[in-house]
């Protein structure tokens, strides 16, 4: 309970944060606002299901799809490649399909559906690092650490990178009977893993002024 209040705190201060000046932000910065929105609205309602119902595994299967479909917008914006490649709008329709396939015939509604949470990580993870390689190439361009998508997409691969491989060490864990305890501490560590990342979003939000950046 205490952990999840935390949680729900910390994503307030960066939504707050986001909304700060939002008329003269960009729309991949809009696009991240909702990102953020989106993600405290699923907190709320997980917070409201395990209180009443004891079961929230259902919010992660309708917030799941839309959190990456915004995700792979904001990286089409903002990308050359990925927007000219079309490597978002492939990913995306993927995406929703297997979404929906996860749900109605591999892993229902009441249960928690790792597998799409571990393929859009892996989406997520691979249009990141397409980003950085383009900032890696531009060398005319102004010093990545200047500009606030370098530091919201290096944010977003260290919670899609995180998670998935606590993801991946949890379904290990159970598929070996591991101690509950142990099972537990990966479950802290990837609230760790989502307190840092949402923090730090609000965090870039203040430290940078409203201003035309680089792919915009």
């Amino acid at each position: 309970m205490l952990l999840r209040i935390i949680i729900l705190v910390v994503l307030v201060f960066s939504f707050t944060c986001c909304l700060w000046r939002l008329g003269g932000r960009s729309t991949p910065l809009r696009l991240i606002v909702v990102w953020v929105g989106l993600t405290l609205l699923s907190e709320i309602s997980a917070f409201y299901l395990a209180a009443v119902y004891r079961n929230n595994l259902a919010v992660f299967h309708i917030f799941a799809p839309l959190l990456f479909l915004n995700t792979v917008m904001y990286f089409t914006s903002i990308s050359p490649v990925i927007k000219n490649k079309r490597i978002g709008l492939s990913l995306g329709i993927i995406g929703l399909t297997a979404s929906v396939i996860n749900s109605i015939y591999l892993q229902p509604i009441h249960t928690f559906n790792s597998n799409f949470l571990l393929f859009g990580g892996l989406c997520i993870c691979t249009m990141g690092f397409i980003v950085l390689a383009e900032y890696a190439k531009n060398f005319d361009s102004p010093a990545p650490a200047h500009n606030p998508h370098f530091w919201i997409t290096v944010i977003l691969l260290f919670q899609q990178v995180g998670a998935y491989f606590i993801y991946i060490l949890i379904r290990f864990l159970e598929l070996n009977h591991a101690n509950p305890s142990n099972i537990t501490t990966a479950y802290y560590m990837l609230w760790m893993v989502g307190v840092i990342s949402y923090f730090s979003i609000g965090i870039v939000f203040v430290c940078f002024p409203v201003k035309k950046t680089i792919y915009e």
